[in-house]
């Protein structure tokens, strides 16, 4: 084959564009973003969550600068990640919920199952909230934020983080269960 050949892109794909572009990067793991900042409580789903260190444990998401939560995680600098189980309930509920809404104009907390997490010992903060059911909860402080398009990245270290996944046979999370977006309202799981 003439090596200037393997070169050429097929050009019979087609032009993809906007959510097809996060689209064809799935399936990935949803996430709902949980704030408080006194009696405000906002959540938000985000299909672009993932780790990018592991020591310290730092964790990034994208979220709109209008967002509700993202107000809420700015002004606070502090947020959860709830990683949802495929097997809760009403688990695509929950996503659609707190990602078709906006916090701007709906209280989300009042259309969710949500718990404080448990507070911190050396800690005199406020708890933060966390999606009930959820597979995996990760308590965040921001490091920092920066515009990312039309969202701002959000970097985090993850202080404490608690699962109710299960170990494969070397020991590793099995987060199997975990709530997968194909692409916007469709959902899968890794099994």
């Amino acid at each position: 084959m003439n090596p200037t050949a393997k070169r050429d892109l097929d050009l019979s794909m087609h032009v993809i564009e906007g959510r097809d572009v996060a689209a064809s990067l799935g399936p990935r793991p949803l996430a709902i973003i949980g704030a408080r900042d006194g009696d405000a409580i906002g959540f938000a789903t985000v299909a672009w969550a993932t780790p990018v260190s592991h020591t310290p444990p730092m964790v990034a998401f994208a979220l709109r600068s209008k967002s509700h939560t993202f107000g809420l995680v700015s002004k606070t600098r502090r947020f959860t990640i709830s990683v949802p189980d495929a097997q809760m309930d009403d688990a695509a509920e929950t996503v659609r919920a707190c990602g078709n809404k906006t916090g701007n104009t709906v209280d989300k907390s009042e259309l969710v199952d949500w718990r404080l997490l448990p507070a911190a010992q050396s800690s005199a903060r406020e708890p933060l909230p966390a999606i009930e059911g959820a597979l995996t909860v990760f308590e965040c402080r921001v490091d920092h934020l920066d515009p990312a398009g039309d969202h701002m990245l959000v970097i985090g270290y993850v202080d404490r983080a608690w699962s109710r996944a299960g170990s494969d046979d070397r020991g590793r999370i099995d987060a199997t269960d975990a709530l997968l977006c194909v692409q916007h309202d469709v959902f899968t799981t890794a099994k």
